[in-house]
């Protein structure tokens, strides 16, 4: 991978462990001190070890340095998080509307894990 990859996939692994961190606020509490830096590591040990170094370049320079924490994410494959989709067609000057049997897809209640999207 790129710089420019590990930097983007920097970027959602932020993304995701804050909204991680807000729905687990005393899991952030517990293992990351005020003001630490925060070092995502993956299965990827390339991303790891660009991590790890861009971290450490800073860091260094800091006195005191701040404590440094190397949180060790896997996230689920990604998919959608679209509940319910509707679609308006338009064509030439007059929008006809589609009815919801044709255009919206629901979850099944096959529950949270076994869940899949079908089309009504």
């Amino acid at each position: 991978m790129t710089n420019e990859q590990y930097e983007q996939l920097n970027d959602q692994l932020s993304s995701e462990f804050l909204l991680f961190t807000m729905e687990h606020s005393s899991w952030a509490a517990e293992h990351i001190p005020a003001g630490a830096i925060v070092v995502f590591q993956t299965d990827d040990e390339g991303f790891n070890a660009w991590a790890r170094e861009a971290a450490e370049s800073g860091w260094r320079t800091e006195k005191p340095p701040r404590p440094m924490v190397l949180v060790y994410l896997r996230l689920r494959p990604q998919r959608s998080r679209i509940v319910r989709a509707d679609a308006t067609l338009v064509s030439g000057a007059k929008p006809e509307r589609l009815s919801r049997k044709q255009t919206s897809v629901h979850q099944s209640s096959k529950g949270r894990h076994g869940s899949r999207l079908r089309q009504r």
